[in-house]
């Protein structure tokens, strides 16, 4: 795991990298940038790929919220954390999918929370989800699935890359996955909900434009699902 953090308060940059490397994430690579377009062009020239974002929101310039804005046009799935002063930015910052929000000056006790957190989106993506395709025995990471469907007895997986194929039935399935991450719109699907663009009160619209109804049955349930994955990967 790589984490980037960008404040153009320099103590302040130094003193929230030095509780990341001595508290939270010892030997997890750690580099600081002064300005969002100095992270920016680092990423945009091929430089190192991050999945933690510290971005102090009150940058001059280019402010920590027009910086995530570029970051997940590169990166959809990295985490970002706001530092900030204030908490008046809550609702300009959803479009930018926050993971967590630091109040400076940043403490131990409050970065360890964030820090848990962080370790256990990471653990639950990275889980391994094993099926047999074939006769043969295959393996993808939880958070490079997309959703499931139903097919008589075959269940599709679709990841990112490729789609895969075993036998079983999606009910069975939907009770060994994580419930903070996945959840069944109808009696067909079973959704990543880190996939998901937009959801109304019929539809499921995935970031891949793929379109996926939720039925009267499942309605309530799914709604509550997604409540509760919106608290467990955002904003608290």
């Amino acid at each position: 795991m790589n984490v980037a953090i960008c404040d153009d308060e320099m103590q302040d940059a130094v003193n929230l990298e030095n509780l990341l490397l001595e508290e939270s994430f010892q030997n997890i690579p750690c580099d600081v940038f002064t300005s969002g377009p100095d992270l920016i062009r680092h990423l945009t020239d091929g430089g190192d790929r991050y999945d933690v974002f510290f971005l102090d929101i009150e940058m001059k310039g280019m402010n920590g919220i027009e910086t995530a804005r570029w970051i997940r046009r590169l990166d959809k799935a990295a985490l970002i954390v706001y530092v900030t002063n204030h908490q008046d930015y809550v609702y300009d910052v959803f479009e930018t999918l926050p993971f967590r929000f630091l109040k400076k000056p940043v403490t131990a006790e409050c970065l360890e929370k964030v820090r848990f957190d962080i370790l256990d989106y990471f653990h639950t993506t990275k889980q391994i989800f094993s099926f047999v395709q074939n006769r043969v025995r295959c393996q993808v990471f939880t958070g490079e699935i997309q959703y499931f469907e139903s097919r008589g007895r075959e269940i599709i997986l679709h990841a990112a890359q490729q789609t895969y194929s075993f036998y079983g039935r999606i009910y069975k399935l939907a009770e060994t996955m994580n419930p903070n991450l996945f959840g069944q719109p109808n009696a067909s699907f079973l959704i990543n909900m880190d996939s998901i663009f937009s959801i109304d009160k019929e539809h499921v619209t995935l970031k891949s434009k793929m379109l996926i109804p939720i039925t009267v049955k499942y309605r309530r349930s799914f709604q509550e699902s997604y409540i509760n994955y919106v608290k467990w990967r955002r904003i608290r």
